[in-house]
């Protein structure tokens, strides 16, 4: 017996119609995709002066910097731990300063972060090994992100013009922002083995 004439021995004496799933399938896609705007998750996890000051930076520093652990570089050598009296950045060992990217970089910054997407879940169970901090900056405010390009996993630092610090958001994973903020890296940091090994 064929499925056609199956269907139609079950369609017999019922006034139920069957429809197939080739047909029902994007409707139930179509239902699932009902929900939350996911820009509601950058609503809740930043507040609106931050999203400002991202969509109105006009400009984007990047720096390279050293977990406090020892970390592994691409060769497989170990980095050396951090000797007294260097200088740091978001409790960080400063590597290098990258060069300064414009209105443009900070703009894809932004577009970058502001995903819904980015924001909410847990911790991966990677071991956090932060890299790179962009600060990106609106006259005299600046806010800073610090970037583990392993797990993919950021956290924000936010001072204003008075150095007040800003609410730090959780659960910032910029999954879908990961390339560009690798691209940026490396753009501003050409030089650096580090970032340079590390695969898009």
């Amino acid at each position: 017996m064929t499925e056609a004439e199956r269907l139609d021995t079950l369609r017999a004496g019922s006034n139920s119609r069957l429809i197939s799933d080739e047909a029902m399938r994007p409707i139930r896609d179509l239902t699932g995709a009902f929900g939350p705007n996911p820009l509601e998750n950058v609503v809740r996890a930043l507040d609106l002066e931050t999203i400002r000051l991202l969509q109105e930076a006009d400009k984007l520093e990047v720096f390279e910097i050293k977990s406090r652990d020892r970390l592994i570089l691409p060769s497989g050598d170990l980095m050396e731990p951090p000797a007294k009296g260097t200088p740091e950045l978001e409790g960080y060992e400063l590597i290098a300063r990258g060069k300064t990217l414009g209105r443009e970089s900070a703009r894809e910054f932004a577009d970058a972060v502001l995903t819904g997407e980015n924001f909410g879940g847990g911790m991966t169970r990677c071991t956090w090994h932060p890299v790179v901090v962009f600060r990106t900056w609106r006259g005299n405010e600046h806010l800073s992100l610090v970037v583990c390009f392993q797990c993919t996993e950021a956290r924000f630092s936010y001072l204003d013009a008075a150095e007040k610090p800003g609410r730090e958001p959780p659960g910032f994973h910029p999954y879908g922002a990961r390339s560009t903020l690798l691209r940026l890296a490396k753009e501003a940091l050409p030089d650096s083995p580090v970032l340079q090994g590390i695969a898009h």
